[in-house]
């Protein structure tokens, strides 16, 4: 059994720590391991960025661009989608069941973000919150089961949850990384709903030449009247 923390073993790439077996195809990790792990902390930074961005309302109606912020979306669930299947088919690493649920929340986002993107469709914002929220959840978890929880999981034997397969800079894990991805696209699909707001024009009506306020109007027709009867009478006068 693998208890929480069981690390992978660099040295003997194909056996844990604890000496149990794992996969025996090549593996390749020790040399992507540290790009990935990069690039889920500048995933990481950006949604910082962003929050902060909406704090402050620098965020605003198509500022910035909406297609942009697709495109930073889609991308990273794109990178999160390649990164769990080189772990899984190329390193050999089996996921967990876990791993299996974020999965399942990574990889649609990778297609609807992807389609969005082309499409320019900022409607899909609450489609991508709402996976990008429950993948978080899992990622947070995974973690904590890996580094803190100690006891029987419902995990099989031969893929754990609680063991660490990789660990970069001291503490980015696999499911660290997930995580990372999720909460960048959670921060920019909340960016795309303040930034994909249109504002409402107000409602043009037709030009045209200031109508004669009707009291001025009518005292206007009296004071003709007035003239044409005062002219008559002077004629008659005259007569």
């Amino acid at each position: 059994m693998f208890a929480a923390g069981d690390r992978f073993d660099e040295a003997h790439p194909k056996v844990f720590q604890n000496g149990s077996s794992v996969s025996m195809r090549a593996v390749d990790s020790q040399t992507m391991s540290p790009i990935f792990a990069v690039l889920a902390l500048i995933a990481l930074a950006t949604a910082f960025v962003a929050g902060a961005a909406l704090i402050t309302g620098e965020i605003r109606p198509s500022r910035p661009s909406p297609t942009l912020v697709l495109i930073g979306a889609a991308a990273v669930a794109i990178t999160a989608t390649a990164g769990s299947l080189f772990y899984s088919e190329s390193a050999g690493f089996i996921p967990c069941e876990f791993c299996w649920y974020q999965r399942i929340a990574m990889y649609p986002l990778a297609i609807i973000l992807s389609i969005a993107a082309v499409r320019r469709d900022v409607r899909i914002w609450p489609y991508g919150l709402a996976l990008s929220s429950i993948g978080l959840a899992l990622s947070c978890y995974h973690y904590y089961l890996q580094h803190w929880f100690h006891g029987t999981t419902s995990c099989a034997a031969e893929s754990p949850c609680t063991a660490i397969w990789v660990e970069e800079f001291g503490f980015v894990t696999i499911p660290f990384m997930a995580g990372c991805g999720f909460i960048c696209i959670a921060m920019l699909m909340i960016v795309l709903a303040r930034c994909g707001q249109r504002g409402v024009a107000p409602v043009s009506t037709p030009t045209s030449a200031p109508a004669t306020p009707a009291p001025a109007a009518q005292r206007q027709r009296q004071q003709q009247r007035q003239r044409s009867v005062t002219g008559v009478k002077a004629s008659e006068m005259t007569e």
